[in-house]
C-alpha cells in the first residue's frame, strides 16, 4: 500500500499527509506458539520494512491486545484464552509508534452478564493504557469496541451505558 498511487489526487500513499498510520495487520495471531515469540519475530521484519519505505507515517501491530509470556501475571487479564500475540514485547519493537487495542466483551465474555463484561472492560483498559504509558512508553489508541444487537438479552439501554462507559 505505501507505493500505491492514489488515483484521484495522484499522490503516493506514503507521501499522503491525509493518511495517519498504517497497521501492519489486522488482529493478528498464531496458533502454533502462544507465547508470541514467533510473532514478535514477523513484526519486527514487517515494521523494519514497512518504515525502510515510508517514515513519513506512523506505525501500529493491529493487535487485539492480548497480553503473553513477556509478564505472564498480565495473562490474567486476558479474557480467557490465548492468541499468541503479546502486547508488551510486540509493541516494544522501535519502529512501531503507538499500541491499540480493540473490545467486544460481550464476544470474548460470551455468556457474562453486563456488569462482569463492565469490569472486565474496566480492567483490561486502565491495565493496556497503564502499560502502554508506563512500560511501552508509547500512546495507545482505543482503536474499536462494541455490543452486539445479536447478544441475548440485548437492549439499547445496555448498549448506551456501555458506550458511556467507554467513551
Amino acid at each position: 500500500m505505501d507505493t500505491r498511487i492514489n488515483t484521484i489526487t495522484r499522490v503516493a500513499y506514503k507521501d499522503d499527509p491525509t493518511i495517519m498510520a498504517w497497521e501492519l495487520i489486522n488482529e493478528l495471531g498464531c496458533q502454533v506458539d502462544y507465547s508470541g515469540k514467533t510473532l514478535n519475530g514477523w513484526i519486527q521484519e514487517m515494521a523494519s520494512f514497512v518504515k525502510s519505505i515510508d517514515s513519513n507515517h506512523l506505525l501500529t501491530v493491529g493487535m487485539e491486545g492480548f497480553y503473553g509470556d513477556s509478564m505472564p501475571e498480565k495473562k490474567a487479564i486476558n479474557p480467557g484464552y490465548q492468541v499468541g500475540t503479546d502486547f508488551i514485547s510486540n509493541h516494544l519493537i522501535k519502529e512501531i509508534d503507538f499500541t491499540t487495542i480493540p473490545a467486544y466483551p460481550d464476544i470474548w465474555l460470551s455468556g457474562k452478564d453486563d456488569s462482569t463484561q463492565m469490569a472486565f472492560m474496566q480492567r483490561w483498559m486502565t491495565s493496556h493504557l497503564i502499560d502502554s504509558d508506563t512500560i511501552i512508553k508509547k500512546p495507545m489508541i482505543f482503536s474499536e469496541f462494541g455490543k452486539s444487537g445479536k447478544d441475548p438479552g440485548y437492549s439499547l439501554i445496555a448498549r448506551d451505558s456501555f458506550l458511556n462507559a467507554i467513551i
